[in-house]
């Protein structure tokens, strides 16, 4: 899926990082450019006729994201402050819900390094 990037910040290379985690995800980005009006507080989503299934599908990389239909063709993502205000890399793990915050107790208790050897209280005979 084809998506457009514009960054509507004054952070520069925010547009760039966006298109990094798209491209990451799968996405075809055609456009990274600056967007003419850099006073957005959130990311807008913007989709032509009949793509806004797909735009949710891009949504998930934005978490807050509006969407916004056009008569335009086509997806474009104009990131936002609230995008700038995440840390690199957290759009897209916020996307993924089903890797978990921390590695349960009762789990981690019973776990063993890889240099622990399975076999060493077996004893044959």
């Amino acid at each position: 899926m084809s998506v457009s990037v514009y960054n509507g910040t004054v952070v520069k290379g925010l547009g760039a990082r966006a298109a990094g985690e798209l491209k990451s995800a799968g996405f075809t980005v055609t456009v990274t450019d600056t967007a003419p009006d850099q006073h957005h507080a959130t990311t807008e989503i913007t989709y032509g006729p009949g793509a806004q299934d797909r735009a949710k599908t891009v949504a998930r990389l934005f978490p807050g994201a509006q969407l916004h239909q056009s008569a335009a063709a086509g997806i474009s993502v104009t990131v936002g402050q609230s995008y700038a205000d995440q840390p690199a890399g957290s759009a897209s793990a916020s996307a993924s819900s089903s890797v978990p915050a921390e590695v349960p107790s009762d789990v981690a208790d019973k776990a063993r390094s890889a240099d622990d050897n399975p076999c060493s209280d077996l004893s044959y005979g």
